[in-house]
């Protein structure tokens, strides 16, 4: 296995964490960079001022803690939230009825995120995640569920993974049932 990009793990634990707390959560997250990623579908509805601050603020975050990473420079960090920058900008010309440049979707990606991101509970469940994203290279939801648990302060969080890892992670190879 190829060491995975630090940088591509934070944006995706950062995502990961955000689906966790604020929305439905993706299934599956692994580290994945170039001709092989594909962007995973979101739609980008909503229904009230809330769930359209909510999605701003999961579509953003990937891209403001890379963007706030001392490892990365801004064409680094747009490049690898590029899709989620136009979704921003999408989101963004719903709501105020008029499109925005991508500097600016970038200027209010870094707003909608500032706040989740300086949540001393979400900036150590989103380091958990980047850690054992390098360490594993793919984590389930269910992994990321327990980190997070494990980083608000769940006693028996870690333990609760490691007995989930051994019996029916997705991420096990190969399944606990097979031989």
């Amino acid at each position: 296995m190829t060491q995975p990009a630090p940088l591509l793990a934070l944006f995706v634990a950062a995502h990961a964490v955000a689906e966790t707390r604020l929305g439905p959560p993706y299934d599956f997250i692994r580290i994945v960079d170039g001709a092989e990623w594909t962007a995973p579908e979101r739609p980008l509805t909503w229904r009230s001022e809330q769930e359209a601050s909510e999605l701003l603020v999961r579509l953003a975050v990937g891209y403001a803690a890379v963007n706030r990473s001392t490892d990365a420079d801004e064409p680094t960090a747009m490049r690898i939230a590029e899709d989620d920058l136009l979704g921003i900008a999408s989101v963004l010309a719903g709501l105020n009825g008029a499109a925005l440049s991508p500097e600016e979707s970038a200027a209010r990606a870094m707003e909608a995120a500032e706040a989740f991101l300086n949540d001393d509970a979400n900036a150590r469940a989103i380091a958990l995640v980047e850690q054992q994203l390098l360490t594993m290279g793919s984590l389930d939801m269910h992994e990321v569920d327990f980190l997070v648990e494990a980083a608000d302060g769940e006693p028996e969080a870690l333990e609760n993974l490691e007995r989930y890892r051994a019996s029916f992670s997705t991420t096990q190879v190969p399944w606990p049932d097979q031989t």
